[in-house]
């Protein structure tokens, strides 16, 4: 996965421009998704979407696949934001429909509905801003506009352990699934929850032995209070780039300002 990932984020199509111009790019994006209605959140989705599809050329199907697994965090979500639940259904509630469980009386609310609604469209749009960054900055450059933004030293150490820490987590994790199949585990349900919990218990112990090797490999290497980065190299953007990002910001402040008056 991350050697998948660092191959599609190296070489897509707006590496030559500069990140400091990226980032800025989806943060306005970003704020402008938290802000505006889903009409308006629609039209960012769809125009980030070409901006990462298109113009990084990034493929469609890991694109579409992580933004799913990301949506499963707000179905998951779901129930809590439609159902309300009472022992009696008191009259004058705005229920749509109800049904009853355990004595117990579950219905949906206009107000729930709504609530959903909006922040499905405010979930993808923002997604879409993240994404764009995910898919065409490298992690390393990531933390050079940090370090640029003049944000606190420790952050960006923390963020590059806490990125590090991750693959190395799921790499051991994969390793060890990948030896209890070779051995015959997880056949039957019974074993698979019981491999499954072997897993869980020697992960964490394994993954800290790799992270101390870690630490150890920083320390021979002369580590001493921060870890230095590369200075970040001078980028450009084309003429075409600024004029469409500009006019296509514009464009979205319009129609938010447009919705908001009619």
């Amino acid at each position: 996965m991350k050697f998948t990932m660092d191959t599609l984020i190296y070489n897509n199509g707006l590496r030559h421009i500069s990140p400091l111009w990226r980032s800025g790019f989806a943060a306005v994006l970003l704020l402008l998704s938290i802000l505006s209605h889903p009409i308006v959140q629609v039209a960012i989705f769809t125009w980030m979407m070409i901006w990462t599809l298109w113009y990084a050329r990034i493929p469609w199907k890991p694109y579409f696949l992580l933004l799913g697994t990301s949506l499963l965090f707000f179905i998951m979500s779901l129930p809590a934001l439609l159902f309300e639940v009472e022992h009696t259904l008191q009259p004058g509630r705005d229920s749509l429909f109800s049904f009853h469980l355990f004595q117990w009386t579950f219905y949906v609310t206009q107000t729930g509905l709504t609530l959903a609604y909006s922040l499905f469209f405010r979930s993808l749009s923002s997604l879409s801003c993240l994404f764009f960054i995910l898919f065409t900055i490298p992690f390393l450059e990531v933390l050079q506009v940090m370090k640029k933004l003049r944000l606190p030293q420790i952050m960006i150490e923390l963020s590059l352990v806490m990125y590090r820490f991750i693959f190395l987590l799921i790499d051991t994790a994969f390793g060890m699934l990948v030896a209890q199949q070779a051995r015959g585990g997880h056949g039957s349900f019974s074993q698979k929850m019981r491999d499954s919990a072997l897993l869980l218990g020697h992960l964490f112990a394994h993954t800290m032995q790799r992270y101390k090797g870690l630490t150890h490999g920083l320390i021979s290497r002369g580590l001493s209070e921060e870890i230095l980065l590369p200075p970040m190299e001078n980028k450009g953007i084309s003429l075409r780039f600024q004029i469409e990002s500009v006019v296509g910001c514009c464009l979205l402040l319009l129609f938010e300002g447009w919705v908001r008056v009619g």
